[in-house]
């Protein structure tokens, strides 16, 4: 009985060292594409107002600056008043996005109805007007002084320094203009006293002024 199960066993044995191990199916390498770089790119610098950056917001307007949209605009602002600031843009560059609440704050506190006006062109948009003023990069300043351009600022320094400056070219030239003014009105107020006044110092009548025996009582215009 024992001859019988060892033989049992020593069969079972061979037969497993005989029997070729089950073939294990190597599956093909699939195809992984190579991962998307995660460098995020930075925005290009207000070189010119070709840019993708985020559109300015509404919010940034301001009702004291006048949008020009054609050459037309232009003429009409430079003719109806007599000091005028210019904010040329690109509507989708940091930098003029960066600067324009300082231009705008400027034009709310000196904007004068008859004198002082401030105005923005988009530089990308209204290309004809651009190219007339002779802007080449954004965001760029300039002042006109009766319809000549007078001077001009370009916002190639950090924005810190180009706020800075603005408030510098605003501040120059309002007080320039409002001095000249002033001198004019003193100027004026003196020659109508004088036309008004004899050489000797007597009030001098006016055609149809009313005399009487205490004088003639004086006809202004």
């Amino acid at each position: 009985m024992i001859r019988i199960t060892i033989f049992l066993l020593g069969a079972v044995a061979a037969a497993a060292f005989m029997t070729p191990p089950a073939r294990i199916p190597t599956l093909a390498p699939r195809h992984t594409a190579a991962p998307a770089s995660t460098t995020a790119s930075v925005p290009p610098r207000c070189r010119n107002w070709n840019l993708r950056a985020p559109s300015l917001r509404s919010s940034m307007r301001s009702t004291a600056v006048v949008p020009l949209q054609s050459e037309t605009d232009l003429d009409s602002a430079l003719g109806a008043k007599r000091l005028v600031f210019v904010e040329l843009y690109g509507s989708r560059c940091r930098k003029c996005f960066s600067v324009m609440g300082k231009f705008n704050l400027l034009a709310e506190q000196h904007t004068q109805p008859e004198t002082v006006a401030f105005t923005q062109i988009a530089c990308d948009k209204v290309t004809n007007v651009a190219e007339r003023v002779g802007v080449r990069k954004v965001p760029t300043f300039q002042v006109y002084l009766d319809g000549e351009k007078v001077d001009e600022l370009v916002g190639l320094e950090a924005v810190p320094v180009v706020t800075k400056k603005i408030r510098q070219l605003v501040k120059e030239w309002v007080d320039l203009v409002s001095a000249e003014q002033r001198r004019v009105q003193a100027s004026e107020a003196q020659r109508v006293i004088d036309e008004y006044n004899a050489p000797d110092g007597s009030a001098q009548p006016k055609e149809g002024a009313d005399c009487g025996p205490e004088g003639c009582e004086i006809v202004w215009d």
